[in-house]
């Protein structure tokens, strides 16, 4: 690295690879201050010269991707990168990022159905990755990339029997879910998520766990919709106190997964919650007896919704107040216990500057999801 005046700087990378067959090869070049790239001495951009536009590489202190497709032979190629000028990001920042894609064959989405139709069973993961799940930015919308849909749509029709894996760390459009057999959401699980895909997909291990979120049907019917990324820098949080799963409940919105949803590979019922504990304010505890209905072991999440009585301020129509996970053998019964407090029936209120024990009826909804409820019990809260 050379200094080139106050506050600038020269940067030159260079390197080589190898091509194994002729055809297309794509190159990107993102960056932030001024960058080019460089193919066999050949510039194939110059963000030098005609800087790049803004786009969300760099948490968004960065350019857009521009991408350029080259023809190359078989054999060693050289790979340039060259830095110069001011730093990008209010001069808090110079870097460039280069991208590589060889050529893909044509026919991997026929190769795909074929392969489908001559499997008992067919899995296919699609998903995103670090490139459209960061911190610093939000993705655009809730489409997969590229024809990942396609290739989804396309297997399904091939064979009835398609489990798919989303490999995603936000909901993503799920149109073609009526299709599949089975939709398995396994998030960013990590370097051991092949190990536990393996393990549930054979029935080794069991798909115990619940949404954390909702899956709308329609990105404009989340709650942040009309209100994000704002104007001029200034988001106004128009949700207010309907935040994920309130707001589609209390707004009668549908979604194509319910927060606290997830199946098993068994069954379960549960018994009409009992009080086993009663004591003031808030202070109350339920019991719920669970059985195992099905041939598997398994873990039953049974939650509870807390339905305030109309008051004085405007709240949501239920919300989680308290839940507890069971596991149980097939045939076998067991107790969830479910906890609540002061704070499970009350509201904060902004005049006073605290929480208010919120008295008078409530309904204590008790099931396997918000929407999805077994039972439901009445309870009276004298404020304190």
């Amino acid at each position: 690295m050379t200094a080139s005046g106050e506050g600038g700087s020269a940067v030159r990378a260079t390197g080589s690879f190898d091509v194994l067959e002729h055809g297309k090869y794509q190159f990107s070049l993102a960056q932030a201050g001024g960058a080019r790239l460089l193919i066999n001495d050949e510039v194939l951009v110059d963000g030098v010269a005609d800087p790049l536009p803004p786009g969300d590489s760099y948490m968004g202190f960065g350019s857009a991707e521009k991408r350029v497709a080259v023809d190359l032979a078989p054999g060693k190629h050289s790979l340039r990168i060259e830095m110069e000028g001011e730093a990008g990001a209010g001069g808090l920042l110079q870097a460039a990022r280069v991208g590589f894609l060889p050529p893909q064959p044509s026919d991997m989405l026929s190769e795909a159905v074929s392969l489908a139709r001559r499997s008992d069973v067919a899995v296919v993961v699609v998903g995103t990755n670090e490139d459209y799940e960061t911190e610093g930015r939000d993705r655009p919308d809730m489409a997969l990339p590229d024809r990942q849909d396609e290739l989804v749509h396309a297997v399904c029709r091939a064979n009835p029997n398609t489990v798919v894996v989303v490999n995603a760390a936000s909901p993503v459009d799920m149109d073609w879910d009526d299709d599949a057999a089975a939709v398995l959401q396994c998030w960013f699980g990590g370097q051991e998520l092949a190990n536990a895909l393996a393990d549930v997909l054979t029935g080794a291990a069991e798909p115990g766990g619940r949404l954390p979120t909702s899956i709308p049907r329609r990105l404009e019917h989340s709650p942040a919709y009309g209100n994000f990324p704002g104007e001029a820098g200034q988001v106004r949080y128009g949700e207010g106190l309907l935040m994920g799963y309130r707001h589609y409940d209390t707004r009668d919105l549908p979604v194509r997964y319910r927060f606290g949803h997830g199946l098993s590979y068994t069954s379960f019922a549960l018994a009409e919650p009992q009080i086993a504990q009663r004591g003031r304010g808030g202070d109350l505890k339920l019991a719920v007896k669970v059985t195992n209905t099905g041939a598997r072991a398994g873990s039953a999440v049974v939650q509870a919704y807390v339905e305030p009585p109309a008051g004085p301020l405007f709240r949501p129509r239920r919300e989680l107040r308290a839940f507890d996970r069971v596991d149980l053998e097939p045939g076998e019964t067991g107790t969830a216990v479910l906890g609540f407090d002061d704070r499970s029936f009350s509201y904060w209120d902004p005049a006073a500057n605290a929480w208010q024990l919120h008295g008078g009826k409530h309904l204590i909804h008790i099931g396997s999801a918000v929407g999805r409820y077994d039972h439901q019990l009445s309870v009276n809260i004298s404020a304190k």
